[in-house]
């Protein structure tokens, strides 16, 4: 028995030779494939055009899934916190500039208060018959030889400073109508007190001048430390009468050092 070849057409099997079928056809053969996916995603994943096609579709399709993964892998994961540093980071540079700013102006006005001097140069301002053994005294240029800057004076006429520093104090009291018939047989104890008089915790004595038999003045002077908020007082013995010409009684300070 002779076995017949079985053999195929050939017109149904693809050959390619420089781009044509060699089953006769003249139709140019169509893109594999592989070429398609090239043309749709522009990847280096098909330049193996030497293969058979279908181990070029193979290799387009895994190099064009490790791709599209790899360009996932690439996405910025965004944080809570992200969003939280965008607002945190310029509310906290507005703070640090503001304290610096801040910091500044304060440094400069502690360097010009550092260079003021507080003066105060005050006349007695008294009328009539004394009840008080404090002397009263007014400042102001409208008297003449007088000011003040930087303390203040109280209702009561009594000075009260304005800054912490070492002053100079100053003062002279010369008595009224005085002549050597104002003193009796036996001498009064007569004396210019200068004290701290409030608050009480400051309280002190700074100048104690006493009235010798027949002066009619004394006058004296120190260095000595005053606290913001004290108030000084002046304290004329009973029932002697000051004069009230300004070249015979006045008292004054001088800030010297902090």
């Amino acid at each position: 028995m002779v076995e017949r070849a079985w053999s195929l057409p050939l017109t149904d099997i693809p050959r390619e030779e420089h781009g044509w079928s060699l089953a006769g056809s003249d139709r140019p053969r169509e893109p594999c494939g592989c070429e398609k996916a090239e043309a749709s995603f522009p990847l280096p994943a098909c330049p193996l055009r030497t293969l058979p096609a279908t181990t070029q579709l193979m290799k387009c399709s895994w190099k064009t899934v490790m791709a599209t993964e790899e360009a996932a892998s690439c996405q910025v994961t965004r944080r809570p916190w992200a969003s939280i540093l965008r607002v945190t980071i310029p509310v906290l540079l507005s703070i640090g500039t503001c304290y610096l700013i801040c910091t500044l102006c304060f440094r400069q006005q502690q360097q010009l208060d550092s260079t003021r001097w507080d003066l105060a140069e005050l006349q007695l301002n008294h009328t009539g018959s004394r009840q008080d053994p404090r002397l009263r005294w007014q400042g102001s240029p409208a008297l003449g030889r007088s000011f003040l800057h930087g303390p203040e004076l109280d209702d009561n006429g009594q000075l009260r400073i304005q800054r912490d520093g070492i002053y100079r104090l100053h003062i002279q009291v010369t008595l009224a109508n005085c002549s050597s018939s104002t003193w009796t047989a036996e001498p009064q104890r007569a004396t210019l007190t200068v004290a701290i008089c409030s608050p009480a915790a400051h309280s002190i004595s700074l100048l104690r001048l006493s009235f010798h038999r027949g002066a009619c003045w004394v006058a004296s002077q120190r260095l000595t430390f005053l606290a913001l908020g004290d108030i000084l007082c002046t304290n004329l013995t009973l029932p002697l009468l000051p004069s009230r010409n300004a070249d015979e009684t006045f008292f004054g300070i001088q800030w010297v050092h902090p």
